[in-house]
Order: structure tokens, then sequence, then C-alpha cells
């Protein structure tokens, strides 16, 4: 494997997970949500955007120089690996720093609350349901969520891959709010 197909390999795997991440982080519908967590997930789609554009020329460089020995095609390969290169380094050292911060925060700040609080919230995050009412063991759904999206960020933590860094971190997020990573 090559290097440009192992970083187009790594750099897709990270786009399904960010794409994760952003569809299970909480909606603005009203103007509720925190401005870091507005601002992480545009730094998030940002992020996105660039893995896909670039990811798409990419593979539209491969189709029209299938061996890649085109001289032509060899500055604009060049100048695409070289963004990918670029949105993976700001991953690496800027947004995901950021989301396992803010991500440690929201387990923290549940934890403070505790789930006696909100049982029903608890509940729905913690079996992925929009029942109105939770039943009484509501409280240990919701521990035992935390307890696993602390687990999954304390192996992030402890993660030096980028992909799994990342992984992790959307199994993190997922359950905290209630939309597991599909695997």
């Amino acid at each position: 494997m090559s290097y440009a197909e192992s970083l187009q390999w790594e750099v897709e795997q990270i786009g399904g997970a960010l794409r994760h991440i952003d569809s299970a982080l909480p909606a603005d519908p009203v103007g509720t949500v925190d401005p870091s967590l507005q601002n992480l997930r545009d730094h998030l789609r940002k992020s996105l955007i660039s893995i896909t554009t670039n990811l798409r020329f990419l593979e539209d460089l491969n189709q029209a120089d299938l061996f890649g020995q085109d001289p032509t095609l060899a500055v604009r390969r060049y100048k695409v690996i070289e963004a990918l290169e670029t949105t993976r380094v700001d991953l690496q050292f800027t947004l995901l720093p950021r989301l396992e911060t803010w991500t440690r925060g929201v387990i923290q700040e549940r934890q403070a609350r505790g789930s006696e609080q909100q049982p029903e919230l608890a509940y729905r995050a913690a079996v992925g349901t929009d029942s109105a009412t939770a039943p009484a063991n509501a409280g240990g759904f919701f521990a035992s969520a935390l307890k696993t999206a602390e687990g999954f960020l304390g192996a992030a933590s402890n993660t030096v891959g980028l992909v799994e860094k990342t992984m992790l971190l959307a199994k993190a997020v997922g359950v905290l709010f209630g939309v597991p990573l599909p695997i």
C-alpha cells in the first residue's frame, strides 16, 4: 500500500467517525447550545468538508492517472495530499483535544447533576428511545452510560493512533447522546 493509499484509507475512517460525532452532537433548535459546542461543531464540519472534498479530488486524480505516473498531474496530487495531511494534523492537535476536553466536561457535569434530576432524559439517552416515561431503574441506565462513555474517553486519551482515537471519541459522544456508533 502506497503512502497516498494509506493516507486515503486513514482519512476515510476518520471522516466516518467525524460524521458520526456530528450527528450525535445535540442540535440547536432554539439557540440554547453552548457556544463552545457550536465552535467545536463548526470546526468539525470544516474538517469534514476538507476531508470529503480532498478525498474526492484524490479519487478523480486516481481515475485520471491509473498508474500515478502522469507528470502533469503530479503537482495536483501533491497539493491534495498536502491538504489531507494538513487536515489530519489539525484534527490531531486541535480538534480532537478540544472534543476530548468538551466530552470530559459533559461527563463531569452529568455526574455532578446526577440521574435523579432527569431520569427520563437519562433513560432516553441510555436506551435511545423517545419514550416519555422512564422505568424506575432509569438512573442505573444513566450511570452505566456515563461509565461506558468515560471508559471510551479514557481509552482515547491513552491511544496514539489517530483513527483509533477518533473512533473512541465517536463512541463516547454517541453513548452520551444516545446515538451508538454503527460497526
